[in-house]
C-alpha cells in the first residue's frame, strides 16, 4: 500500500507542476509547445516531484 501512495503523489506532483508551467508558455498553431518551453516544464516537474514527494516517502523510509 505505501508504494501505491508513493506512487499516486509523485505523479500528482509531477503532472499538476508540468501543467501548470506549461500553461504559461505559449503554443503553436496546432496546439504544441516549443521545445524549450518544454523541457522547462518538465524540468520544473522533476523538481516539483522531489521535494514534494520523492525527499518526503525517502525521509520516512529511513525512520521506519
Amino acid at each position: 500500500m505505501p508504494l501505491i501512495l508513493g506512487s499516486s503523489a509523485k505523479q500528482a506532483a509531477r503532472w499538476t507542476a508540468y501543467e501548470q508551467v506549461s500553461s504559461l508558455f505559449p503554443r503553436d498553431n496546432n496546439g504544441k509547445l516549443s521545445v524549450f518551453a518544454n523541457a522547462i516544464s518538465g524540468v520544473a516537474a522533476g523538481v516539483s516531484e522531489a521535494i514534494l514527494a520523492v525527499t518526503p516517502m525517502e525521509s520516512l523510509k529511513t525512520v521506519s
